[in-house]
């Protein structure tokens, strides 16, 4: 099993050390990095519950979607830039570090890591390392629901100071039929009102493409 949360948490605090954290309003479109597979399309909401991510429709609330290694895609907020430098173990990276705002996804084969898992206990797995790696930590709105493609997604909030300053988590930990994900955003617990809302459509845009 793939784990990424104390080096994420360690590269967070350094970014905050070394950057001058701006709280202007939300964009609503902006500059991005390199994005391959970049595909524009409109938004499609859809409630269907078909586990069939092949022929499932795509949610695209920015009309921003990233395709990932012919695996799965996701609609990325234009304001963040394509890196390589948040985890070793994430097939996806966007951040913007003048916002502290940051994306990534993991990807677990089922095959590779057997029959021990299942939704539940994944998602545990993975809120475990981000509660062991900050103080005070805060667990709400935990729900599991159906994305617009079709997958069932665990999720939660996770809340909690490191070295004093507060941070804010939104954890996803998705299934689909072949893999595990866990997808992970996070800022700074004063900024989620601001990006908070961002951080939630880029995860319900998530889609198994392959």
């Amino acid at each position: 099993m793939k784990k990424l949360y104390l080096p994420i948490l360690l590269l967070f605090f350094t970014l905050l050390n070394n950057t001058q954290l701006s709280y202007a309003q939300k964009e609503s479109e902006g500059g991005g990095g390199s994005k391959n597979n970049n595909t524009n399309t409109n938004n499609t909401n859809t409630n269907n519950n078909n586990t069939n991510t092949n022929i499932a429709k795509e949610y695209n609330p920015f009309g921003n979607r990233i395709g990932v290694e012919g695996l799965y895609s996701m609609d990325i907020a234009p304001y963040l830039d394509e890196t390589n430098d948040l985890n070793d173990e994430a097939s996806l990276q966007y951040n913007n570090t003048s916002k502290e705002v940051y994306i990534i996804v993991i990807d677990d084969d089922k095959n590779a890591i057997g029959d021990e898992y299942n939704l539940s206990s994944y998602f545990n797995f993975a809120i475990g390392n981000i509660k062991a790696g900050i103080s005070g930590a805060t667990v709400t709105g935990q729900k599991t629901f159906t994305l617009p493609s079709g997958s069932t997604c665990q999720q939660a909030i996770v809340t909690g100071s490191f070295n004093g300053i507060g941070v804010y988590y939104i954890l996803s930990a998705i299934e689909t039929p072949t893999h595990f994900y866990q997808a992970l955003s996070w800022t700074l617990k004063e900024n989620a009102s601001l990006y908070g809302n961002d951080m939630q459509e880029m995860i319900k845009s998530f889609k198994q493409t392959k």
